[in-house]
Parts: C-alpha cells; sequence; structure tokens
C-alpha cells in the first residue's frame, strides 16, 4: 500500500447558492479526472441546476463505498455519515483502485429509516463492525401528500436500504478527508 497526496482540495461543483448556469461544470472531465485532490461537492434543492441530476451525480462518487452503521452521526438535524470512499473517478485500471475517507452530510434529516434485507446481517461479525456497501444514492420527491419534504434512499448491496425524509431546504454535501490509501493487486 502506497500513499500519495494530491492538490490540496478539488471542487467538483461551486459552493456557492447564487451560481449561475454558465458555471456549471464539466460533469463528464471532472468524474474521469488525473487530479487525485479530494472532492469537495455540494447539491442543493433551490440552486440553480438540476437537484436530481446532482444526486445521480453524487451517487456515481460514492458507489462501492463502504460505510459503517455504528458511525452514522445525527446532530440536530444533519445526518453525517463517514465512508472509505472507493475512488472510481481516478480510473486507474484494474486492481488498482485509491480510496480516501470521506464524509456525505444530508441536511435537513426530518426522519431516518434502516432496512437490512440478508442473512448475513444476523452474523455476529456484522454486530461487532456493521458495515454495509453504498450501491446509489437516489431522490424519491413528492412521496408525502401535501408537503414539501424530499426523501432520498441510499441503497446498499443485498438490497438493504437507509430511508430519509427530508426537509424542503435539502442539501447533501460529500466532503473528501484524507489522502488517498492506493490498493495493488497482488
Amino acid at each position: 500500500m502506497k500513499r500519495r497526496a494530491g492538490p490540496r482540495s478539488r471542487r467538483a461543483f461551486p459552493e456557492h447558492p447564487d451560481q449561475t448556469e454558465s458555471q456549471q461544470p464539466d460533469f463528464g472531465a471532472d468524474f474521469y479526472a488525473d487530479n487525485a485532490a479530494p472532492i469537495r461537492y455540494h447539491a442543493s434543492r433551490y440552486r440553480l441546476g438540476n437537484f436530481r441530476h446532482d444526486i445521480v451525480y453524487l451517487s456515481s462518487y460514492i458507489h462501492d463505498a463502504e460505510v459503517r452503521l455504528d458511525e452514522l452521526r445525527l446532530r440536530r438535524k444533519s445526518l453525517v455519515i463517514p465512508l472509505n470512499r472507493a475512488r472510481w473517478e481516478l480510473d486507474r485500471g484494474v486492481g488498482d483502485l485509491a480510496y480516501i475517507r470521506s464524509e456525505l452530510t444530508i441536511s435537513p434529516v426530518l426522519s431516518v429509516s434502516l432496512e437490512l434485507n440478508h442473512t448475513c446481517f444476523l452474523q455476529k461479525t456484522f454486530f461487532h463492525a456493521p458495515k454495509v456497501v453504498i450501491s446509489k444514492l437516489q431522490n424519491i420527491s413528492e412521496q408525502w401528500e401535501g408537503s414539501d419534504d424530499e426523501g432520498l434512499i441510499l441503497d446498499f448491496a443485498f438490497r438493504s436500504k437507509l430511508r430519509l425524509r427530508c426537509g424542503s431546504n435539502l442539501t447533501v454535501k460529500l466532503v473528501d478527508r484524507v489522502t488517498l490509501n492506493i490498493h495493488e493487486a497482488g
């Protein structure tokens, strides 16, 4: 295992709330990049652009990330999810996948529901280290009648999921926290 640090920070998307359409990034160029700098991505329901597209884009960044369920933190109305995120955007090739510690923050969260749908979750090893792997993040808006609340689902392997009911002023942030760990096939 070798460590490699990139430039200080790379924003996949500007965090300023009143950005214009002309400031939209080139999502394809950002996702397949040689720049190993940490990601800072901020999606907001009321930001210019398409929030659902932002959720799909975020989902591509967190696909195959490992999450320890005992590390999730709900502070006030913000859910903080520490991740060990696979750096698929670096496109290093088979057997040379890099990981980085990241945080996914979702706010405001009104309710949380966890569904575990496989017998592997009943094993002792899972209870000592309750780890799941993210398959996708999806937006399920307009689920609640007479409400502007948003819904998000974080799908995990083995058809398990974390369901979130969020306020109408929903924001989702992905921030990489530390330098890269590169795992080489051997």
